[in-house]
């Protein structure tokens, strides 16, 4: 700040941790007494937004906006009424922080402020009330924005490695594929398949309310939980456990949709678990038919749950079954039609003798229907049946 006499800076304070000051970039002060008229002129070579006023002992009493001033003496007879003021006589009384509290507690705190059009300013003092810097509502959003920018990209690679974008699995008897599309960066979809034993395959698909960075924690502490348990106990054992767990996670504020199931691949026989999803499917000789039209159970989370409800069906060879979450039977298109059930189908029939190409012309199929139409909901599949053998194979 050149030809600066009246306008002066203090030293940046540096501190560790997130501490409001941080966010300062803005040390400029000014003296109580000094003349309106001169300081005007600094600020307007300066471009500085707003400066502190100190007393003769160099505490804080005050602080001029810049933007505030120009537009006093832009009135008419300002500048002559201005003219014998002092810096004291136009300060206006800030709100002011203690310059190493958290930014965390400061943004608690000045939330309302964000509804106003023109930005706000601050001061910043240490306990004795001196002086050391001044920052904006805008500065605070910019570095809020930032940081869950950073949370962001690393939930992201978190999710990436817990929930890969495609999944294959098979055996020697059964065949599974699965796909996630999401509609943000992070989601709030989750499937997952392991081996109990060698007779015994858990999978299931899951659909956590919200989405963004709530929904991906939720899926994390779900992941978790599925890559620790050790499936000594039964299908409805681990989902009560699993209940049991987001109620203690989230205080009812999150819940999850999902089938979970067992295949016992000795006689093909499924145990399958429905908490509030209902997207449970079988297509046969292209048609689809939902499995069970009313889930029996309440979605996992919602409450302490005394019973869960769980059935078995016998896989039929000659069909695919599907399970999906909603942001695909919701999904709709320039015309607002859903993505109906026999488009599913149609889809799922093109290559029921390959899975995983099937995947593909699903997804093909998805993204054709809904063109430009925007994505509001994760879109997640998952497709699986019993493998037929050579004989049964169509020439």
């Amino acid at each position: 700040m050149k030809n600066m006499n009246l306008i002066k800076s203090n030293k940046n304070t540096n501190i560790n941790g997130e501490k409001i000051i941080k966010i300062c970039s803005n040390t400029a002060y000014v003296n109580a007494d000094a003349p309106v008229h001169i300081l005007a002129q600094e600020l307007t070579e300066s471009k500085v937004p707003a400066l502190g006023v100190l007393s003769n002992t160099g505490k804080l009493i005050g602080i001029i906006i810049s933007r505030t001033l120009f537009e006093l003496l832009a009135k008419p007879y300002g500048r002559d009424l201005l003219f014998r003021k002092t810096a004291s006589e136009v300060m206006i009384k800030p709100r002011t922080f203690i310059y190493d509290e958290y930014i965390s507690d400061v943004h608690e705190h000045l939330k309302e402020d964000f509804f106003f059009d023109e930005i706000q300013h601050y001061a910043l003092v240490d306990s004795k009330k001196n002086f050391k810097g001044i920052f904006s509502s805008k500065d605070l959003l910019l570095h809020i924005a930032a940081v869950q920018h950073q949370e962001t990209l690393i939930t992201e690679k978190i999710q990436k490695k817990i929930i890969p974008p495609f999944l294959s699995y098979e055996t020697n008897s059964f065949s599974l594929v699965s796909a996630s599309v999401m509609s943000q960066r992070i989601g709030g979809d989750y499937y997952h398949v392991k081996r109990i034993d060698k007779n015994r395959v858990f999978f299931c698909l899951c659909d956590i309310s919200g989405k963004g960075m709530s929904a991906a924690i939720l899926t994390a502490v779900l992941a978790g939980f599925m890559e620790t348990i050790t499936f000594i106990n039964d299908l409805l054992s681990i989902v009560q456990n699993l209940n049991n767990l987001i109620m203690e996670s989230c205080s009812l504020e999150k819940y999850a949709t999902g089938v979970f199931c067992i295949l016992n691949e000795d006689d093909n026989t499924l145990e399958y678990c429905d908490m509030g999803h209902g997207l449970f499917y079988e297509v046969k000789n292209k048609r689809i038919r939902q499995i069970q039209e009313n889930s029996d159970n309440v979605p996992a989370g919602v409450m302490q749950l005394d019973r869960i409800i769980s059935k078995k069906i016998t896989m039929d060879r000659d069909s695919i079954y599907v399970i999906l979450s909603d942001g695909i039977t919701e999904q709709r298109n320039e015309n607002s039609e859903v993505f109906s059930l026999d488009t599913i189908a149609a889809a799922v029939e093109k290559n029921a003798s390959d899975l995983k190409r099937m995947k593909i012309d699903f997804l093909e199929s998805f993204f054709l229907f809904k063109k430009n139409t925007i994505q509001h909901d994760d879109a997640s599949m998952l497709f699986f049946c019993i493998k037929k053998s050579p004989l049964e194979e169509p020439r």
